[in-house]
């Protein structure tokens, strides 16, 4: 297919906007001064206005993909129709799937093991233990960031039956515009996780989806420069220290991993790179690695504080990263070319490309079962373990 036929292309938005301005100016102008008699002229009239609200919707439509790059060829439009073609950079690749441990155990407090009598969780709904797990929304203080966050957390099935199990977590990162409803309807863990639990691909976990762009407010998860915004240290710090004292979750690295979506692939590269300490894995869903702020720059060009490619080559965290992304996802795709090279073990980069899918949900679905399948392959606290 020509590139001038493209639906974000220059030529085709000039073909169509021509197209509807001799639509509308039919239905506008020509029909009127023509007008027929009896139903003809009904029937004319209502083809006339419907027509020229379909081409005038399709034109919108078509202006609001070139913007937001959704959909930059037509085979994108039909989604994910290939399997990904992957690459390792840094670190060995895993030859095979990991030895799983034991769940975690040990002694928890009795907040932790009745989450139903924590005072943290008070005005909750809860439900007895259902195969879908439950979600819980509640509002979370950061004491040493002084930031409030409105956070989804999703508890997987058998959490309130089993409480002297401990259990691996994932902090869930959603794009902007977004929020954290995304991982309760478009990417619904609470459907996914025990579909890949069931196929014995990954084993349950806790999932964190705190709100990292408030009102819209591009954060990029980082600490500003001057201390109004501090999105990294509530991540990292205050929800980390919230998640340990009133979840029961296995206290390791290899037990934390990140995931996120377009500006949300970001932040879960970015908090797993500079805080190796807590997070073992990152699965990054068409994200990017070099800081770009929509709106005020909350940190200087070039700060180093944020260079993922300098922390990478120099510091070289024993992290391991998944990224995932559609080809002709031009911003994701450019982004991960210019990192890989910069990647150095024991940091491990596999880059899993689809041929088509554009900036899009049906890439982040394929992708987020795809990453949670290969997390629950290396992590041996996320792997698959008989309940």
């Amino acid at each position: 297919m020509p590139s001038w036929f493209q639906p974000v292309a220059t030529g085709f938005l000039v073909s169509a906007g021509l197209v509807t301005v001799a639509v509308v100016g039919w239905a506008v102008w020509w029909v009127p001064w023509h007008r027929r008699t009896g139903w003809r002229a009904i029937v004319q009239q209502g083809a006339a206005v419907l027509v020229s609200v379909v081409c005038s919707v399709a034109m919108i439509g078509l202006m609001l993909n070139r913007s937001n790059d959704w959909y930059p060829t037509w085979r994108s439009v039909l989604g994910v129709r290939d399997s990904a073609t992957v690459q390792t950079f840094g670190g060995p690749a895993q030859t095979a799937p990991v030895a799983a441990s034991d769940w975690g155990s040990g002694s928890v407090s009795s907040l932790q093991a009745d989450p139903r009598n924590n005072p943290a969780f008070a005005g909750q709904t809860w439900q007895d233990d259902t195969a879908q797990g439950q979600y819980l929304r509640l509002n979370i203080i950061g004491p040493t960031s002084g930031m409030t966050s409105e956070t989804l957390i999703w508890l997987p099935p058998g959490y309130l039956s089993h409480p002297e199990r401990r259990y691996p977590v994932i902090f869930a990162f959603q794009g902007i515009p977004g929020s954290v409803d995304a991982y309760q309807q478009n990417l619904p863990v609470g459907q996914i996780i025990p579909s890949l639990v069931s196929a014995q691909r990954i084993r349950d976990a806790i999932v964190v989806v705190p709100t990292v762009f408030p009102n819209n407010l591009d954060t990029e998860c980082v600490d500003s420069a001057d201390g109004s915004v501090r999105m990294d240290t509530f991540v990292s710090s205050d929800l980390v220290a919230w998640a340990k004292a009133n979840l029961r979750t296995v206290d390791r690295p290899d037990a934390w991993a990140t995931l996120g979506f377009s500006a949300g692939g970001w932040c879960s590269s970015m908090l797993t790179l500079r805080h190796p300490e807590t997070f073992g894995y990152s699965l990054s869903l068409s994200g990017y690695f070099q800081i770009r702020f929509n709106g005020s720059a909350l940190r200087p060009d070039g700060d180093p504080v944020y260079d993922l490619g300098r922390i990478a080559s120099e510091q070289a965290p024993s992290v391991k990263l998944w990224f995932w992304t559609a080809k002709d996802d031009s911003a994701p795709y450019d982004s991960v070319q210019q990192f890989a090279p910069k990647v150095r073990a024991p940091t491990v980069l596999t880059v899993a490309l689809v041929e088509a899918g554009g900036h899009s949900w049906a890439v982040w679905t394929a992708g987020t079962q795809a990453g949670l399948q290969w997390l629950g392959e290396n992590s041996a606290q996320f792997a698959w373990v008989a309940s």
